[in-house]
């Protein structure tokens, strides 16, 4: 029963990290475009 908690907890927290990867990725591409808005949101994330 333990094992399988931590192995979810850590599943999640991988999941949470890769999504919030690919939030990063698509604001810099945003940037790229966008400029002040989208390094102000970037900001807010890190």
């Amino acid at each position: 029963m333990y094992l399988l908690e931590v192995y979810f907890y850590r599943h999640s927290a991988l999941m949470l990290e890769y999504f919030l990867t690919i939030e990063i990725v698509s604001i810099r591409k945003k940037e790229s475009k966008s400029g002040e808005k989208a390094s102000q949101k970037y900001f807010i994330f890190t």
